[in-house]
């Protein structure tokens, strides 16, 4: 009989932990390569290579991270890698827990099964190189760094995992500026819970978290005039969509045209704002037959916020019916068309594919891969377009799961209910930042409270295999079986790192 030692069983789990993670890894490389770019990412893609064209529209904190292995793999397959090995973190961890749940094996397939499901998902999310997937990669990785540390399904990072959790959610909130928000919400009600003693955490890991949040905002603060003045960045105005939407909304709504209030000496833009104005974008006013518009807001800049303000405080009635029907769209999956995820073949959705590469700037094309769909995509692609495209991918049916996840906590133990209070924080607060401060309902925006989604399930999953744990009879040692391991680690699924 052999006799595994502690120290023996952590390096076998650590092991399985980091083979897990190189297939999966791996696996979403290979069935996505060279990757898919929309038409923001080969804008970004251009740009790291042609600096004197650097603006800020996008995040140039996007196109440095895709820019950083493009010398080495071209494009966008470097942006695909940096995406694949942070993303399948946090899949890879919740994979290696389901493979080592003790539950009776009905369940346990069952979970298996789910959870390769997910990661199916996560595989064919990797392919999608954009900032919403940089954007989900730091996200999974963060939240890895906090989940593999979970004590009895608890919140108890160190100090190291919470300062770089910290770090890549600056990451997060750098790539869309109003991703601040929620973060900032979730960071409220983490101190809240430290407030009433619900989240533990050590002297250290408190001085920790204190100094790397007060970095973080003094970094998010000072990246606008860092990207104007060190990386030399053109100013845009990427806040010119919510603002043309919500002036057009209003303009709609109320029957009265506040366009003229940025110019009321000059006659009326045609065509009228009911001309182009729609419940789900702004895209018509910024590059379609309503572009007169932002040219208008370009010549008065210095009365576009005023005007903006009045009009919601002086029709606010109009405002909130006209952002209810956003709303209404964003939370049925969109009305824009839903490019999250390409669908398997025959469909090629991906701006660098054949199909839609033609009508881009040639200097944009120059060096571009060339995405088409394989059969080697197709299983990952199938699984992932049921995820977006039927009911699961229903962001109402996200926010249901996250209010259950937090009603659910006041029914666990006091230190297991940071985790679901949370991610049902970040999750509902993005939700209601892109309500009030977007200029479209496209679904990509809405990654974070999917992934908040999915992670409150997968911890609410593991709960109910440790319970099911707790009642199946263990095999000691002397029949063959290895009881050397707690039940609660064995069956974690976003458990104890390994």
């Amino acid at each position: 009989m052999i006799i595994q030692t502690p120290t023996s069983i952590a390096s076998s789990a650590k092991t399985r932990a980091w083979v897990v993670y190189a297939v999966l890894t791996v696996l979403a490389i290979a069935v996505n390569l060279p990757g898919r770019a929309n038409p923001d990412t080969i804008d970004m893609l251009w740009q790291a290579h042609e600096p004197a064209s650097l603006n800020d529209w996008h995040s140039p904190f996007v196109t440095f991270a895709f820019s950083l292995l493009a010398p080495i793999f071209g494009s966008p397959t470097g942006a695909l890698i940096l995406q694949s090995l942070l993303l399948m973190t946090w899949p890879a961890l919740l994979l290696t827990r389901a493979l080592e749940a003790k539950a009776p094996p009905i369940a346990r397939v069952a979970l298996i099964v789910a959870v390769f499901c997910v990661c199916a998902v996560f595989v064919a999310l990797a392919g999608q190189v954009s900032k919403d997937g940089l954007l989900l990669s730091l996200l999974s990785f963060a939240f890895f760094l906090l989940s593999r540390d979970l004590d009895d399904f608890a919140l108890a990072p160190s100090g190291g995992a919470m300062t770089g959790a910290f770090f890549l959610l600056l990451g997060v909130a750098l790539i869309r500026s109003v991703n601040f928000l929620a973060l900032t919400a979730a960071a409220a009600v983490a101190w809240a819970l430290i407030a009433t003693g619900t989240l533990a955490l050590g002297g250290l890991a408190k001085q920790r978290a204190g100094a790397a949040l007060l970095v973080a905002c003094i970094v998010f603060a000072a990246a606008p005039f860092g990207v104007r003045w060190i990386l030399d960045a053109k100013v845009a105005t990427p806040q010119d969509s919510p603002i043309l939407f919500d002036l057009a909304g209003v303009s709609v709504e109320s029957g009265i045209n506040v366009f003229q209030q940025l110019a009321p000496d000059e006659p009326p833009l045609q065509p009228k704002p009911e001309d182009c104005y729609n419940s789900h974008s702004s895209d018509a006013f910024l590059w379609g037959p309503c572009k007169g518009y932002e040219d208008l807001l370009n010549r008065h800049r210095d009365k576009v916020f005023a005007t903006w303000r009045h009009a919601i405080a002086d029709h606010a009635g109009f405002y909130i019916v006209h952002r209810a029907a956003f709303m209404e769209g964003l939370l049925g999956g969109g009305k824009q068309p839903n490019r999250m995820v390409v669908p398997p073949p025959p469909f090629d959705l991906a701006t660098n594919g054949p199909i839609y590469i033609d009508p881009m700037p040639e200097r944009m094309k120059a060096g571009l891969a060339l995405w088409r769909p394989t059969v080697a995509y197709t299983p990952f692609g199938r699984v992932a377009d049921f995820a977006f495209r039927k009911w699961p991918g229903r962001p109402w049916i996200w926010l249901v799961v996250l209010a259950a996840a937090a009603a659910g906590s006041w029914r666990l133990p006091p230190r297991q209910r940071p985790v679901p209070l949370l991610l049902a924080t970040l999750g509902v607060a993005n939700v209601l930042a892109i309500a009030f401060l977007s200029g479209s309902d496209d679904l990509r925006y809405l990654l974070m409270t999917w992934f908040c989604a999915v992670a409150s399930i997968a911890f609410y999953g593991a709960l109910a295999v440790r319970r099911l744990t707790s009642q199946t009879p263990q095999r000691s040692a002397l029949d063959g079986g290895d009881d050397s391991a707690p039940a609660a680690e064995a069956s974690g699924v976003v458990g104890p790192g390994a």
